[in-house]
């Protein structure tokens, strides 16, 4: 890369993004001393033409300090964020320049959203902070590019294109179920804290949940499956016939969202008349499990009695329900709940109940990992 070659990048960041006061990087003696082919980079900071414009611009330029690798670990964390899907999914397959520049544009949307701030179980609090906030220009309406399919050339790909075609999974959905995985993280820990804060703590979950929500007849295209009616034979061609599922299907990424997107319509009918029921439910739902419970008994009880009552209006089931507390319990069955199947000649809770992948020992009250 030549200083023009550089100083063109440069002006281009700071076109979409508005001038700025410092840059952080790397010492340029380091990069001498690690990698001998990065040893440009020392000289496109030392050319009097990248001088100027620094200076123009009123940028301070700094450099971490030598051999202390972890001061750029604020932003070489991004860089690995970005390098390690891109080696993955990519390979050594070869992109043509618009092709790699789509690709990164749109991964600069995903890192762009990601959350600063803590991720708030109730759908009325704010959303978090992104550094899309702080930016100059937006995103539109969308905060997430639709997945990109097939990018690669067939004619410049090193490997197959028929082999590389079986990597469905490229790098933004990668990059999604990354943040995903560090965004409900938070989430989850938060409803494990508040159940665990509860005198009484009680979880049940709902029967086939992703049963209960119906397709719309617009939607039940996304997924068609094939099925043929032949008995299997090898020297025969089967003849196969195009169905559509008319319910949400479990394994599939987006039914976590379908479902508490369902629930959350629901139970907001009942926000006037049960406030404090509806706000519970809203905060300690993950996916199917409701994890909650109360200080004192009446509290627990009339909760779960409330939750119980709302998601049959629903047509939900909920079921397996289990507490720590043994008087709850013979309730729960003198009023019908389907509790947990706890065996009659054992303590409660022996059976290793879990609980956000935890195994919960009701009897002594403890969790564990299993």
């Amino acid at each position: 890369m030549s200083t023009k070659c550089f100083l063109y990048a440069l002006r281009r960041f700071l076109a979409r993004r508005g001038n700025c006061k410092v840059i952080y990087s790397d010492n340029a003696r380091t990069f001498k001393a690690a990698e001998r082919e990065l040893a440009y980079f020392a000289n496109i900071l030392k050319d009097s033409e990248f001088q100027n414009f620094v200076a123009d611009k009123g940028i301070h330029w700094k450099f971490i300090v030598e051999r202390a690798p972890w001061w750029g670990g604020f932003y070489e964390r991004l860089v690995k964020t970005i390098k390690d899907p891109l080696r993955k999914i990519l390979g050594r397959a070869l992109l043509t320049f618009e092709e790699l520049s789509t690709i990164l544009s749109e991964v600069e949307v995903i890192v762009n959203h990601r959350p600063l701030t803590y991720v708030e179980n109730d759908p009325g609090e704010p959303e978090p902070l992104t550094p899309a906030h702080f930016l100059e220009l937006g995103y539109g309406d969308s905060k997430y590019p639709i997945y990109f399919i097939e990018l690669i050339d067939a004619t410049t790909a090193k490997e197959p294109y028929k082999k590389r075609k079986t990597y469905r999974t490229l790098l933004l959905k990668q990059l999604l179920e990354t943040l995903e995985r560090t965004v409900f993280a938070p989430v989850k820990n938060n409803i494990l804290i508040n159940f665990r804060l509860n005198a009484i703590a009680f979880c049940s979950d709902i029967k086939q949940a992703f049963l209960q929500i119906c397709l719309a007849d617009e939607h039940k295209d996304a997924i068609r499956f094939l099925w043929s009616d032949d008995e299997p034979c090898v020297h025969k061609r089967p003849k196969l016939q195009v169905y559509r599922f008319n319910r949400v299907n479990f394994g599939v990424s987006s039914s976590p969202f379908l479902l508490a997107a369902t629930i959350r319509h629901h139970i907001k009918k009942y926000k006037y008349e049960f406030p404090n029921t509806v706000e519970l439910l809203n905060r300690n739902f993950y996916v199917d499990d409701l994890i909650s419970g109360g200080n004192e008994f009446e509290e627990a009880l009339q909760t779960s009695r409330r939750a119980k009552n709302i998601m049959e209006a629903a047509g939900m089931d909920l079921r397996k329900w289990i507490t720590n507390d043994a008087i709850l319990m013979e309730q729960w069955k003198k009023e019908n709940f389907n509790v947990h199947p706890v065996h009659e000649t054992v303590s409660l809770g022996a059976n290793g109940t879990k609980v956000l992948g935890l195994s919960w020992n009701t009897n002594e009250d403890y969790l564990t990992r299993y």
